[in-house]
């Protein structure tokens, strides 16, 4: 996979299963709110691996399930 190609994530799904808001997770993940938002609801979109591995951490899942087939 390069650099630049787009994902999309089941970030949602996941933090519905906790039972989570998107608050919650921000700060269990050390993620903005804001970037938690865009990462649940925009398509295609671009973010670090850094910013994955928090939130998988907070869910205590590995870094690949956050990923959508």
């Amino acid at each position: 996979m390069g650099g630049n190609e787009k994902m999309e994530y089941r970030i949602r799904e996941l933090r519905k299963e906790k039972r989570w808001t998107q608050d919650e997770l921000a700060k269990k993940s050390g993620i903005s709110r804001a970037n938690i938002v865009r990462l649940e609801n925009t398509k295609d979109v671009v973010t670090t691996t850094d910013t994955l591995k928090a939130i998988a951490d907070a869910f205590e899942v590995p870094m690949d399930s956050l990923f959508l087939n």
